[in-house]
């Protein structure tokens, strides 16, 4: 009778403990794609002048190198998941942000548990002084 009562609980702590670890490993993930994006656009300015006027052909390079690191951890970004903002100035600041959705392994248990709504959304940004 008590592993009866006691299983779900233990269940739910495992569970929990192995998305908890997934979702921490991709915010560190991300977090370094961001700073290495970040750390990119900062040395290399001349990727906005390659825009040609359109806004989604804009920094290119800085895209690929963040995506690169990204899936260097096994994260796979798209560039609508990339965001590069304040560039480019020298001796101001450019920001790379990067939002992924992160599907959790166990989300039908946790959302049957209402620990969670569905997929989560990871936020990470960078800030760097142009040069």
């Amino acid at each position: 009778m008590e592993v009866a009562l006691l299983l779900p609980i233990l269940l739910l702590l495992v569970l929990g403990t192995f998305d908890f670890g997934r979702v921490l490993f991709y915010k560190i993930a991300t977090t370094n794609a961001a700073r290495e994006g970040a750390n990119f656009i900062s040395r290399n300015p001349d990727d906005q002048t390659n825009c040609s006027g359109t806004p989604s052909i804009c920094y290119q390079e800085t895209i690929a190198v963040t995506m690169q690191e990204a899936l260097s951890s096994g994260l796979t970004l798209i560039p609508t998941n990339i965001v590069v903002s304040d560039c480019c100035t020298t001796g101001s600041p450019v920001t790379v942000t990067i939002s992924k959705s992160i599907g959790l392994m166990f989300e039908k248990v946790l959302i049957l548990f209402k620990i969670v709504d569905g997929p989560i959304v990871i936020h990470s940004a960078a800030e760097m002084m142009v040069q």
